[in-house]
């Protein structure tokens, strides 16, 4: 009889009597003692080998008589399995990367005693209880295979590879506004100036904010609010800047252009006549940027209470006016004043 290791057998005893007794090496297969019939004796070969078994009653030894043989083939121990559930194969990366990895493992004629995780061919952790996972960290950009190999109790292995490509990351710019001084903001020298910006980074930090007066820097903020200020500044036209840098050297700017007027000062009339019926002056000391209004009356009493016989912008220069002579009288007294 050839049965695989693990098999059992049953001797049945129908008539007389007799035994059945096992000869080494397995000592588990002991059977039955002399018994009179009927009876019968199982036992279970988990040695692989020739067993010979003989009735004491009507054999002297193993050889001759009545006696069998159990032939005991070793059975082949199966493979574990095993198979990669973490990451995903839709799963996106970005350098560096961080991931998780998970298996599933079994072993259907033993256990599973362990499992080892394998990052580009090098064991990253190793793992012997179910749920089985380890974790990669700080990966690169570039494709890269992960492995996870079962071994089960009887050392036999399986193994299961998936490959992962990690982005470079494209790091993302800051923004930044300059905030203050609003766009309408009007100054006049000599003027003080409070400057303001709101800046961000979708992908990382803020890690300052430099303020800049014509190129020159005049200030640096290293965290929110972002501020700086400039005093005393006379007339002129001025670009201010804000740079923004994110925590990977990455930079933005935003430029706002600002005027700053001369203070008003003491508005003269010069030159006064009438020439061919049209009153002729000059205005002297009007701020640059700013709209004025000559009126004119024929009486003080009467004060300047009519329509503006001129309107202007303000100019760096003396401005000459030219105003014809209203038919309701000429005017004998005139000013200007800032609208």
């Amino acid at each position: 009889m050839t049965i695989n290791a693990g098999d059992s057998v049953t001797f049945t005893n129908k008539a007389g009597t007799h035994n059945a007794v096992c000869q080494d090496p397995d000592p588990t297969c002991g059977f039955k003692t002399l018994t009179a019939a009927p009876w019968g004796a199982t036992t279970t070969f988990n040695i692989p080998g020739v067993f010979r078994v003989r009735c004491t009653q009507h054999s002297s030894s193993f050889t001759s008589g009545m006696v069998g043989s159990v032939t005991v083939k070793a059975v082949a121990n199966a493979s574990p399995t095993v198979t990669l559930t973490n990451p995903p194969p839709s799963a996106v990366f970005t350098a560096p990367a961080d991931i998780v990895l998970g298996a599933n493992a079994s072993d259907s004629d033993g256990s599973v005693n362990h499992v080892d995780f394998f990052q580009d061919g090098i064991k990253i952790g190793t793992d012997s209880a179910a749920p089985y996972a380890a974790t990669a960290t700080g990966i690169g950009a570039g494709n890269h295979t992960f492995s996870a190999v079962a071994t089960d109790d009887k050392g036999a292995t399986a193994t299961n590879t998936i490959a992962v490509n990690v982005s470079a990351h494209v790091n993302l710019r800051p923004t930044v506004t300059l905030t203050n001084p609003p766009p309408s903001t009007v100054f006049t020298a000599p003027a003080d100036i409070a400057l303001g910006a709101s800046a961000s980074d979708s992908d990382g930090s803020v890690s300052q904010v430099e303020f800049f007066q014509d190129g020159v820097r005049i200030g640096v903020d290293l965290t929110a609010p972002y501020e700086a200020a400039v005093t005393a500044l006379g007339a002129g036209n001025y670009l201010f800047a804000a740079v923004t840098t994110d925590n990977t050297g990455a930079t933005a700017t935003n430029t706002i252009a600002v005027s700053v007027n001369q203070p008003a000062g003491p508005i003269t009339l010069s030159n006064p006549a009438v020439v061919n019926g049209e009153f002729h002056v000059t205005v002297n000391g009007t701020l640059v940027g700013t709209s004025y209004e000559l009126q004119g009356s024929t009486s003080l009493m009467d004060g300047f209470t009519g329509p503006a016989a001129a309107t202007f912008n303000g100019a760096a220069t003396p401005i000459p006016l030219v105003v014809p002579v209203g038919v309701s009288g000429v005017p004998k007294y005139y000013r200007v004043r800032a609208k």
